[in-house]
């Protein structure tokens, strides 16, 4: 199992020698509630491999939503119901601009459409934003196709560096500027502006 994500302090600590001398040391000392993560997974005197991933910032994070906020209520009359939440159009948006992952799986019997449902009802069970498509191609050949949107979170394992969120973000409100009927990149100029 690989390693979770620890967050620390880089800060400087005052140690006492048995000679009572005060000697300053620098050290990554995780947050509080890292502690007993951290203590699990690393030893003491181990060395480890330290790498900085800048997080976006809040103010980023905040615009974009609020730009989300913006287009979702200003979608045309004749696809505003398609979507019944900002948070179902924004996944959409993700995989319509590629930024999802894609898992195709095969079925192939007699069964094989019932067998494609199941595994389609069991996805949408637990991702309710997950595209997903069956394809019957030959007699008793099933192939489903789901697409499932990246995390956009600002943290945990699956959050999207700063590069790929930036990324995301232009293109799905450049598809959310089509959608609406505005020039491309009005909302990255002008959405959002109350977050």
């Amino acid at each position: 199992m690989s390693a979770l994500p620890i967050t620390f302090l880089w800060t400087e600590i005052k140690i006492i020698d048995e000679d009572g001398v005060i000697l300053v040391a620098r050290v990554m000392n995780p947050l509080r509630r890292f502690a007993d993560l951290a203590a699990r997974q690393f030893e003491i005197g181990g060395e480890y491999s330290l790498i900085v991933k800048q997080q976006r910032s809040r103010k980023s994070h905040n615009f974009y939503f609020a730009s989300i906020a913006d287009g979702y209520a200003n979608l045309p009359e004749d696809i505003k119901d398609r979507w019944p939440t900002s948070e179902h159009m924004r996944k959409w948006l993700l995989i319509e601009a590629g930024f999802c992952n894609e898992r195709e799986f095969d079925f192939e019997g007699h069964n094989a459409d019932a067998q494609a449902r199941k595994l389609g009802t069991f996805i949408r069970s637990v991702d309710r934003y997950a595209q997903i498509s069956i394809h019957s191609f030959e007699i008793n050949k099933v192939k489903v196709i789901v697409r499932c949107a990246k995390s956009q979170a600002m943290s945990g394992p699956a959050a999207m560096s700063v590069e790929e969120f930036k990324a995301s973000t232009r293109a799905v409100l450049e598809l959310l500027d089509e959608l609406i009927g505005v020039p491309k990149g009005t909302l990255m100029r002008v959405g959002g502006r109350y977050a």
